[in-house]
């Protein structure tokens, strides 16, 4: 069941792409993410009337995220995409996606809900503490240091100095160590989404809590709205957005692929 028509957005055509795909809290990370280069997206239909897409990241192209309203078409495409595991689609069309996934491939399927958030206007932010404040240049040997541990490959900006001159990241830091981050893991030009790392020994501490407030202000202070995202059953991430002063707007869905005994990928050859 593959479309014949699904291609690939050209570099002349993204603009027109983004303008189809729209700003909104739960495209921010697609948005981000092929107006900066660090994904590609497929698509049916003629530029500006796109009918489905599928945005696949270059950092984590086995979860690629898909828009449209018609779970065929979005399937067409996803036969196209290479080396996917899961794919994060609308709540409308995931349980179909669902579907053809386990028939077409014969593999079992599991849901996995996202939930959307954005702040609250107004709404306060805790005192910031241990020392959580922005990093700049001067930090970049430290972000780099920390790449591993915070499992940082790309720093969602494609290079640690990226996010420094592109994004927003603030840190805290410890016996010299950077031990907790909170970074805009997607800008586009209404929103910016909003990720925290903290070191597996510094968790439970606040620390990723009180970076995350400083980036939130910085954002806002660039009139940007911050975006949170989370699964649904991410415990500390929901009781952070909550006390950042969160609220839900949105869910959609991850549909999972569950692991193959050979490790092979959807896609693969």
């Amino acid at each position: 069941m593959t479309a014949p028509n699904v291609r690939l957005v050209p570099a002349d055509e993204i603009p027109r792409f983004l303008a189809w795909l729209g700003d909104t809290p739960e495209s921010a990370m697609s948005h981000h993410r092929v107006a900066r280069d660090l994904g590609v997206a497929r698509v049916i239909g003629a530029p500006g009337e796109y009918r489905a897409a599928v945005v696949q990241g270059a950092l984590w192209p086995d979860e690629p995220v898909a828009f449209g309203s018609e779970a065929l078409e979005v399937w067409g495409i996803l036969e196209e995409t290479p080396g996917w595991t899961a794919v994060n689609a609308s709540t409308e069309i995931a349980p179909e996606i669902g579907r053809l996934l386990g028939r077409q491939r014969g593999v079992e399927v599991s849901f996995g809900p996202e939930h959307y958030f954005v702040r609250v206007p107004g709404s306060a932010l805790p005192l910031v503490e241990h020392g959580a404040r922005i990093l700049d240049r001067a930090d970049l040997a430290l972000m780099i240091d920390a790449t591993t541990a915070l499992a940082m490959d790309g720093w969602r900006f494609g290079t640690a100095e990226a996010l420094l001159v592109q994004g927003i990241v603030a840190g805290v830091v410890v016996d010299a160590m950077l031990v907790a981050v909170a970074f805009t893991s997607a800008i586009t030009p209404l929103h910016a989404e909003i990720g925290v790392v903290t070191r597996d020994e510094h968790q439970r501490k606040g620390f990723a809590t009180h970076a995350a407030a400083v980036v939130i202000s910085e954002v806002e202070a660039r009139r940007r709205i911050p975006v949170w995202s989370t699964a649904a059953d991410n415990a500390a991430s929901l009781a952070i957005a909550r006390r950042l002063g969160f609220r839900e707007i949105g869910r959609r869905v991850f549909v999972n692929r569950c692991p193959a005994v050979d490790g092979t990928q959807i896609g693969d050859a």
